[in-house]
């Protein structure tokens, strides 16, 4: 029974020890004292929230700057941390902490800033202990956690073991199965190398991307957003070199600055970060340009900065990236040529910090990763193998307007025979001729044009005596039925069951989806589906509300599960996928349209220069690339004929002197007014 009895004894001093705070006695447990901290950014307020939760003896108060109560009472405080990075903010405090000093004996710790006038709001010397401000300024939990059992042994006189500053480096390479980060891209590459290691190992040969995001992740040890990247990358065999910094550090470690080559060779670059590359830097803005374009690879957006909302908030929106973010996770990183801005978190609140982490959206962050790696494999390969659409518009059905752009101005068909000849020179695949305008129209007329329900005759001439494709019904089924189940739903409830009624062939071996196109080697040409039957498009061509129907859909899934392209181009000014319905900006891959649509190809837009808001709308609505084109050049027609003679004679009549000479112009401007009937036009006497 003895021997129990210590058994038990000593068990219970076991589960003591390790029940007890990391750095401290138990015996502190039996102190309490009170404790406020007020920082100036959220980062370090969440880091200090989370460390304390290993003191349960601590009463522990926090504000950020922006919320300090206007009748602070500090008089009971023990110790008092203050981060109020700049002196205008010291007259909020300076009287309630000065209060606590004297009423209270507190301790008072002042991290920022670290002014005369700031650190005369303090009583601790930070020359006799330089481990605070250096635990601070590397911050991360565990600098946290040692800072606090720094000022309990040093200052409350509590029993702990004071451990060194972990040295954070400012800017750094992160990997989640590495303990530390890399200063450098050698250092990583040799870690990141290694097979000996349990992590995925680096192959020089498969492309690399580089992913940027900013230090608070790392430090506040919240990377979920960059590790489902880095998994979901390296899952395809994808390396992945993840730089951490503050927003102006961007690219420090991923390029020479100095000469602007890279340090290693990417591919892509995915941007978790707001603003632009260079936005807050010591560099200015257009030096972040300059090195982009040294890099020349595609820049990818992911936004991960959608302030306070829920995945699901984001998911039931209509509006996708509220506008009040707009200008900061999109406008200014497409000043820096960013494409594909892709949502692929949200914020979930901590119920007891009440605190606001990112959370990852598992399907957002596939599709940013398949649409990388379609935009990686265009750049690699060789031309001759690549598959290019070219999608021209035909909204009116039937023979007329087949190609012909109603806004832009855009010539259509000779710039396709433009384009063909000059994919021709870069050992693109044309096949054996190329055409001429005429014959080009007439290819469109007779097997690349959109037909009408009300047209069945012409539908059936145009399958059985030219060459289109034709998607049969049980495949376009299989396709169809791998939509999500509220999206088939829409469609059935607008256009009827699967095939519907618009380009559909129907011959004795069943139904067939007809898509019209012209191929010329691995060179496709097609129009654009109608967006209705095609009598009355255009009341819904920009209709956001009405969903695309069977033969739409169709085309879009067929261009990449069956022809495979490599990119699509849409051929010219206005055409309707931007306008199918979805959310305004930061598109749902599994409700928004264009993005269900869109799939994982790269999607490039021919658009006049001067449409910058239709641009914008195709960029952000799309996922497309834009290639403005100029308008044509206008010059004055000027006058003819005797409208010419009297624009002279109206201008003599009123230089001339002489009364006489005044008079002749006069009878014969009044004679011509009524040989030009402008007396008539102008309802003048």
């Amino acid at each position: 029974m003895e021997h129990k009895k210590i058994s038990f004894l000593i068990l219970s001093a076991l589960v003591i020890m390790l029940c007890t705070p990391t750095g401290l006695a138990d015996a502190n447990e039996n102190v309490t004292l009170n404790v406020t901290a007020i920082f100036s950014g959220s980062t370090q307020q969440q880091l200090s929230m989370e460390a304390i939760k290993d003191y349960p003896h601590i009463k522990y108060t926090t504000y950020l700057t922006t919320k300090i109560p206007d009748s602070l009472d500090l008089s009971t405080q023990d110790l008092i941390l203050l981060d109020l990075y700049q002196d205008s903010l010291i007259p909020s405090v300076e009287q309630a902490v000065n209060d606590a000093k004297n009423s209270n004996n507190a301790t008072v710790v002042v991290l920022s800033p670290l002014t005369e006038e700031g650190l005369v709001l303090g009583n601790v010397n930070h020359t006799e202990h330089p481990y605070i401000i250096q635990y601070f300024d590397n911050s991360g939990l565990e600098n946290h956690k040692r800072l606090l059992t720094y000022l309990m042994v040093n200052f409350f006189g509590m029993n702990g073991t004071v451990s060194e500053p972990i040295v954070i480096p400012k800017v750094g390479i992160y990997h989640p199965d590495s303990s530390k980060p890399f200063e450098n891209v050698t250092e990583y590459l040799k870690w990141y190398g290694d097979t000996d290691g349990d992590h995925y190992v680096y192959d020089p040969d498969r492309p690399t991307v580089a992913i940027l995001f900013h230090t608070d992740f790392y430090v506040k040890n919240t990377p979920e957003i960059t590790d489902s990247l880095i998994r979901e990358f390296e899952a395809s065999d994808i390396n992945c070199v993840a730089e951490y910094g503050q927003l102006g550090d961007s690219l420090a470690l991923v390029i020479n600055t100095s000469d602007n080559t890279p340090n290693l060779s990417i591919d892509a670059i995915i941007n978790t970060k707001s603003y632009r590359i260079k936005s807050y830097s010591t560099e200015p803005v257009e030096k972040g340009v300059e090195y982009l374009e040294a890099l020349d690879v595609p820049l990818i957006t992911a936004v991960t900065g959608l302030y306070q909302t829920t995945p699901e908030q984001w998911k039931e929106s209509n509006e996708g990236i509220p506008i009040s973010l707009l200008g900061t996770r999109l406008a200014l990183t497409e000043l820096d040529g960013a494409i594909e801005p892709i949502v692929v978190s949200g914020e979930v609140k901590d119920p007891l910090t009440e605190v606001y982490h990112k959370a990852p959206i598992d399907e957002q962050v596939e599709w940013l990763v398949d649409r990388t790696l379609s935009w990686i494999n265009l750049r690699h390969g060789g031309n001759t193998s690549k598959k290019v659409a070219l999608i021209y518009y035909h909204h009116a059905s039937g023979k007329d307007e087949v190609g012909v752009m109603d806004e832009g101005g855009l010539d259509t068909h000779v710039s396709l025979i433009n384009v063909l000849e000059a994919l021709k020179e870069e050992g693109y695949d044309t096949g054996d001729h190329l055409p001429d305008v005429e014959e080009l129209v007439n290819l469109m007329q007779s097997q690349g044009k959109n037909i009408g329900t009300w047209a069945p005759g012409e539908l059936n001439a145009m399958v059985e005596n030219g060459n289109v494709t034709l998607i049969p019904e049980t495949v376009y089924l299989e396709w169809f039925n791998e939509l999500p189940e509220d999206k088939r739903n829409e469609v059935i409830e607008r256009w009827g069951n699967p095939p519907g009624e618009i380009m559909v062939y129907e011959n004795v071996t069943g139904k067939y989806i007809v898509i019209p196109n012209i191929r010329f080697g691995n060179i496709l040409l097609a129009p654009q589906p109608m967006r209705g039957k095609g009598q009355n498009d255009s009341v819904m061509f920009y209709d956001e509300a009405v969903v695309p129907h069977h033969q739409y859909i169709a085309f879009y899934l067929w261009l990449n599960k069956q022809y495979e392209a490599d990119v699509i181009v849409h051929f010219g000014t206005y055409g309707s996928f931007e306008y199918l319905p979805g959310k305004q900006t930061g598109l749902d891959v599994t409700s928004c349209w264009p993005a269900i649509l869109i799939q994982d190809m790269p999607h490039l837009y021919l658009y006049t220069v001067d449409g910058t808001a239709g641009a914008t709308q195709a960029k952000r609505r799309s996922n497309a690339v834009i290639i403005d084109y100029l308008t044509p050049p206008l010059v004055a027609a000027g006058l003819y004929g005797n409208l010419s003679v009297l624009d002279n004679e109206l201008l003599m009549y009123d230089l001339v002197g002489e009364e006489l000479v005044k008079q002749q112009y006069r009878e014969s401007i009044i004679r011509q007014c009524e040989e030009l009937n402008l007396d008539y036009d102008l309802n003048a006497n």
